[in-house]
């Protein structure tokens, strides 16, 4: 079992990876904004194309898919 002070740090280090992970999420949805007002649309071609796929999809997951697919169709209207 942890201590108060040792939870109280693990805890402290978990809400600072969260924060940077939001942080990484917020810099690729701008990034992504971009290329798609640019562009008109952005897919899986795109993003390997350009090499960023490995990156965007390490910060979002299996949830880049539908990301993408809303940010397409909102920003592309």
């Amino acid at each position: 079992m942890l201590s108060t002070k040792n939870q109280l740090n693990t805890e402290r280090e978990k809400a600072r990876r969260m924060g940077n992970l939001a942080m990484n999420q917020l810099a690729w949805l701008e990034k992504m904004r971009d290329y798609i007002s640019a562009s008109g649309s952005a897919d899986r071609e795109h993003l390997e194309t350009d090499n960023v796929l490995g990156p965007i999809y390490k910060a979002f997951g299996d949830g880049l898919w539908p990301l993408m697919e809303e940010l397409n169709l909102t920003l592309a209207a």
